[in-house]
């Protein structure tokens, strides 16, 4: 019976790790009475059976990014949005435009959409991976702007009482800002600035101090590559884990590629480890509550 939970829980992870999860939500509770913008380009499939689509705004030229999904499967999408409202106003997090839900004109089903500015400059990951045709790193001017901005957005986060937990490349937006003049010979990517998105593992400190109970402790939540060893091995979560996240993601800017761990593998035998402590933790508290339940 242990065994075969614990084999049950190790598929499930690993199922979950072989998807890369990279979704955008943000919003404030701004409720229409139907759809206010027409898909310019289908932008992919996000986790928990959403869409994401590039957009245009009823009667305006700007480009918008909707993230969208069938009411019956909105919950998480609709979590977001109540975090994300929480930290509306800071120029360091993707800005929300509103919600609203509409009808589907194929089957009548009732949409729930979430509309945010569009990053023109696309995520972080990205242009590491193209800085400087791939052989290295980002300017140093460039880490350094990227990064007081990403503090700047931890800060207003954790001001709140809440910690992101998934701090990365791809989770990092860049967004024109037009108050910035490019110096010459400065980088294309200096016009912009880097914002925080996805915030659907984010969670507040009273949630937090609710899943330190055994039972709730199983799962690990995040992307293994930036998470602190603390954060697998004992599944502690708060704004620390943020930080150390930052550090691996400082790393990465400046060398152009990810060199915490040198082989993949490793990093599925580290996660592993978390989820087999956190099964001997979870068989242990449930075996301790049926022991004493009968004596």
């Amino acid at each position: 019976m242990e065994e075969r939970r614990r084999l049950k829980a190790v598929k499930l992870m690993d199922d979950l790790m072989a998807e890369e999860f990279c979704v955008t939500s943000c919003c404030s509770r701004n409720i229409h009475g139907g759809k206010t913008w027409e898909e310019v380009k289908h932008i992919a499939h996000g986790a928990r059976n959403t869409t994401i689509s590039l957009a245009k705004q009823v009667g305006l030229p700007q480009l918008v990014v909707v993230k969208y999904a069938a009411i019956d499967d909105s919950d998480t999408l609709q979590r977001q949005s109540e975090v994300h409202a929480k930290f509306q106003g800071c120029p360091y997090i993707l800005r929300c435009y509103g919600d609203e839900y509409c009808t589907a004109k194929d089957n009548g089903r009732i949409i729930y959409n979430v509309l945010f500015e569009h990053a023109s400059g696309g995520n972080l990951a990205d242009l590491i991976k193209t800085s400087r045709g791939g052989a290295g790193g980002l300017p140093e001017s460039d880490v350094k702007s990227f990064t007081k901005s990403i503090l700047l957005g931890l800060d207003c986060i954790h001001n709140k009482g809440y910690a992101h937990l998934d701090i990365k490349p791809k989770n990092i937006l860049l967004v024109p800002d037009l108050s910035k003049k490019r110096k010459r010979g400065a980088s294309a990517s200096a016009a912009f600035d880097a914002k925080i998105a996805d915030f659907w593992i984010a969670k507040s400190s009273k949630q937090i101090l609710a899943e330190l109970r055994w039972e709730d402790r199983w799962c690990l939540e995040g992307t293994p590559r930036y998470m602190s060893p603390e954060a697998i091995a004992e599944h502690k979560k708060g704004p620390a884990c943020d930080i150390w996240a930052l550090g691996c993601v400082v790393v990465e800017m400046l060398c152009g590629k990810w060199l915490l761990v040198s082989n993949p593998v490793r990093v599925w035998k580290t996660f592993r480890i978390g989820l087999v402590l956190a099964a001997n933790l979870l068989e242990y508290r449930l075996g301790y509550r049926e022991k004493h339940k009968t004596s």
